[in-house]
């Protein structure tokens, strides 16, 4: 018997831990604190948070990069050869 799970007979192309530590390094790593000009926002919600994300397209850039280094290396070298400046992360 095999130790692989399978959900409704199909067999996931990966493991479920390496999307689980992708969306884990977004998570921590990208997002950003709240600042007091979002918190008197009307959109800012009742519950207690810390940080927040940018835009969701934003965010599928990220995972974008983050699932395929490849094409990190290659935007991070293009900023390089640009003399664009990173923002402080």
């Amino acid at each position: 018997m095999s130790s692989q799970r399978f959900i409704a007979g199909a067999i996931p192309e990966r493991y479920v831990e390496v999307d689980a530590a992708r969306l884990l390094l977004i998570l921590c790593e990208f997002s950003e604190p709240n600042g007091d000009a979002l918190k008197a926002e009307p959109f800012y919600p009742t519950r207690p948070t810390v940080k927040h994300f940018t835009p969701e397209y934003y965010l599928q850039k990220l995972d974008f990069l983050v699932r395929y280094p490849g094409y990190l290396a290659y935007e991070i070298v293009e900023l390089h050869r640009l003399g664009l400046k990173q923002a402080n992360v």
